[in-house]
């Protein structure tokens, strides 16, 4: 290659002989060409003979090398042309020459390190002076060698460097020795060069060291190269490298859906990852813990994918345990990674019966309220429980004081036939279990009723509880209750008492407020033991009631399923569909019908916040549908549901009420006979409510009970005292809140040894403040000693003894 650089200005003296006399004589200034050849190959130096003029013509070539004063090459053409010249050459099998005028090159075969420097041509012309033109000549070397070195300067044999974690340092040098000019060394990653610094030359070597901060899984199939080249006259000496990387999992994922699992079955689960470098190791644990199970590991062709199944017996103390499957790369450390499940074991329930935790089960007494918990594990949850006693079914029976909400049994106050063994049967949809026998000890005295020794005020008669009024109240913990009450008095209520009763808290006072016959109290139950009985008392001119308005403060749940649902009336177009309410769960409840078609989808969807009575309207004529029929509160849904079918009317039917039905023809004269008998019963009846009414007149018109004058052998003192009657009202939840009379008579005294005095025949437990009234009767009042007798008592209804409550 011929690339002009710069000009020469050679400058020569001529000194005179005559020492007095000197000339200085300068020349031109000659030109230089740069050539540039690879060693061991041919370099072309080239020189311009163009004449000056164009009469001229070329006499000599002489080339000179290094300033030296004997040619190392000439062509004398003086009396030639130039293919004929006349060659002179100092080393012969090297120098030759070509001519292709105006340009000539002396070519320098199979050039060596030392044919390097400075050549002269110089051109003798016929006529014109003497023309010279100067030609670097560089030689280029090739490096002698390249190889790679480790961090540490330890060569490298093989272009594969690793293995090589993923995420660490890595560092490989480049190193050339020899060649001239030093050869520049770069790092290439898949023909984009990434590195071109070059550390400091030493000696005859010349280094560049690649720096890879983080080993990233992309450098895995890619091409690094190191190049060494130190002229454009030579192709690049290249070097490649290949890393072994260890690669961490890109992801691991258990295989399949999460689905419940039964337990004492056997299954297996699968866990598939991905992306690790060699074959990851593949570990399983539950609940923390490693799992000692069989387990089958597979890899794919390509060494990217590997499945791990285990096999593993699911068990009931398993259930809300995680499952993990964690692959690692067992050469990297930290480089793990895990997916779960938690599991959901389905098993049979295990059921076990407990008393009320606010209870003392030793100290069980007659006219307590008690409630027995079936405490149940259970997965899915229990669908159904049933009770036992004796190994006899229990029932609803609310005029019994037998109630059954979620897997609570409460029995009203209960009697000594309540004693005896209670047990609890569960059932989900993997079986069924019932649980161990409890045996409930119920303790009572040797009389069924007694009065005592205690006297009480006079007491108002004609006081009652409002039987509308809500009697259960379902709360939460740390919710605030507003629970009221109100009673028909005549004269109206002045005066209000409230109190909170159980086992565990014997009396507690309740603040309130009233306005006429109605009365608000606040109750809060801060923990388990404030769920129970409050009891309120109203009181006027005449005094207190006697038995008080009960009211149950319960754990809030949700209500029970609507039932005897029934159609009462149809058309074309609509129906009219009936039900009667369920348990409340303690909670404002309402009710809700869907109607759905034979292919399950809903046509409408109605909902009642009053009473479950529904019309479903925009029907097809002669169409069959399912309705849906359930119940909801701030607690949830009824667990049940009631599905009934309907049918509308067809298109050539006419509207009808569903109940009426054909009466068949009757005789007229069989018709007149059941009127007069019919008239002679209601007559008969109006005359008996007469006498009943007179008879209640003249008790409330009698003059005060101390003036009273009793026979010593013959009077009887009746004394009616209010109590609460049960209605069943075919709902097994709801505390029976309405009331019934309960006659007590008090006989001549049958116990020499009890005092003449009076005895009240009050046994419910009042509030003992001094403020309350209470007066003692003299005793030397002319009455005679009494003793009770029970002649009237309902076994659903409140007993005459203090009832303590607690749920």
């Amino acid at each position: 290659m011929v690339v002009p650089l710069l000009m020469l200005l050679v400058f020569t003296t001529s000194l005179a002989s005559d020492e007095d006399d000197m000339v200085i004589v300068t020349e031109t200034p000659i030109p230089v060409t740069e050539v540039a050849a690879v060693l061991g190959s041919t370099a072309k130096l080239p020189c311009d003979l163009s004449p000056p003029t164009d009469h001229d013509r070329v006499s000599l070539i002489i080339w000179y090398k290094d300033g030296a004063k004997t040619p190392i090459y000439s062509l004398d053409v003086r009396e030639r042309g130039l293919g004929q010249g006349r060659e002179v050459k100092q080393t012969e099998g090297q120098l030759s020459y070509s001519t292709n005028f105006p340009d000539s090159n002396l070519l320098l075969d199979n050039i060596r390190d030392q044919d390097r420097g400075l050549y002269k041509c110089r051109v003798d012309f016929k006529h014109s002076p003497t023309r010279n033109a100067h030609v670097n000549l560089s030689v280029i070397v090739p490096p002698v060698s390249v190889m790679l070195t480790d961090s540490s300067g330890v060569t490298l044999h093989q272009s594969t460097v690793g293995p090589v974690a993923q995420g660490s340092l890595l560092e490989v040098a480049c190193v050339a020795l020899g060649g001239w000019p030093s050869p520049r060394l770069t790092w290439w990653q898949d023909n984009d060069m990434i590195d071109d610094s070059m550390d400091q030359p030493l000696d005859d070597r010349v280094r560049n060291t690649l720096t890879i901060k983080t080993v990233t899984r992309e450098l895995l199939d890619s091409r690094l190269e190191c190049r060494a080249s130190n002229s454009p006259l030579l192709a690049p000496v290249v070097i490649l490298l290949s890393l072994d990387i260890l690669l961490v999992p890109l992801d691991v994922r258990l295989v399949g859906e999460n689905l419940p699992l039964s337990a004492g079955s056997l299954y297996e689960v699968a866990c598939k990852s991905v992306g690790s470098k060699p074959t990851p190791s593949i570990t399983w644990y539950r609940a923390g813990k490693l799992l000692q199970a069989p387990t089958r590991l597979v890899t794919s062709e390509d060494n990217n994918m590997t499945t791990s199944t285990v096999t593993l017996t699911a068990a009931r103390e398993h259930n809300g345990q995680l499952l993990t499957c964690r692959a690692a790369n067992p050469h990297i450390p930290s480089s793990g990674l895990e997916d779960s499940w938690m599991l959901n074991i389905h098993y049979r329930p295990v059921a076990a019966v407990e008393v009320g935790s606010s209870l003392n089960a030793t100290n069980i007494r007659e006219g307590m309220d008690v409630y027995l918990e079936c405490n149940v594990d259970s997965n899915p949850r229990p669908a159904r429980v049933l009770w036992t006693h004796n190994g006899v079914p229990v029932n609803n029976n609310v005029s019994a004081g037998l109630l059954t909400t979620n897997q609570t049994l409460v029995l009203q106050s209960v009697r000594r036939e309540s004693s005896g063994s209670y047990s609890c049967t569960v059932t989900n949809s993997e079986g069924e279990a019932s649980s161990d026998h409890y045996v409930l000890n119920i303790k009572y005295s040797h009389q069924r009723f007694t009065l005592g020794h205690i006297h009480y005020p006079p007491l108002s008669m004609n006081r009652r509880c409002k039987e509308s009024q809500q009697r259960v109240y379902g709360a939460a913990r740390f919710e605030e209750l507003l629970v009221t009450c109100q009673v028909d008095a005549n004269p109206p209520a002045t005066e209000f008492r409230w109190m909170f009763n159980n086992s565990v808290i014997q009396e507690k006072r309740l603040e309130s407020t009233h306005t006429g016959d109605r009365s608000e109290a606040k109750y809060t139950a801060f923990t388990e033991t404030d769920f129970g009985t409050v009891l309120c008392w109203a009181g006027n001119e005449i005094g207190f009631q006697m038995v008080p308005c009960v009211f149950h403060v319960v754990p809030a749940g949700v209500p029970d399923a609507p039932h005897n649902c029934s159609v009462t009336n149809r058309s074309q177009s609509w129906v009219h569909v009936v039900c009667y309410p369920g348990f409340d769960g303690g909670l404002p409840q309402q009710f809700t019908a869907e109607v759905l078609r034979a292919d399950g989808g809903t046509v409408s969807n109605t909902t009642s916040r009053s009473l479950p009575q529904f019309t479903l309207t925009s029907l097809e004529p002669g169409v069959s549908y399912s309705v849906v029929v359930y119940s909801s509160n701030a607690k949830g849904r009824s667990g049940q549901r009631v599905t009934i079918e309907i049918t509308t009317l067809g298109h050539t039917q006419t509207h009808r009420r569903t109940t009426d039905t054909s009466l068949p023809t009757m005789d007229p004269l069989l018709l007149v006979t059941s009127g007069i008998v019919i008239g002679v019963m209601l007559m008969v009846g109006i005359v008996l409510v007469a006498i009943v009414c007179v008879k209640r007149r003249s008790l409330q018109g009698s003059p005060d009970v101390s003036s009273v004058h009793l026979d010593k052998t013959h009077s009887l003192l009746s004394i009616t005292v209010p109590a609460i009657n049960v209605e069943d009202d075919r709902n097994p939840d709801v505390v029976p809140h309405k009331t019934e009379v309960e006659t007590t008579t008090m006989t001549p005294s049958c116990d020499s040894a009890v005092e003449s005095q009076w005895i009240s025949p009050i046994a419910v437990a009042l509030p003992k403040e001094a403020n309350w009234g209470v007066s003692v009767w003299p005793s030397n009042s002319p009455v005679q000693k009494l003793c009770p007798v029970p002649v009237q008592r309902n076994a659903g209804t409140q007993t005459l003894q203090h009832k303590e409550s607690t749920v």
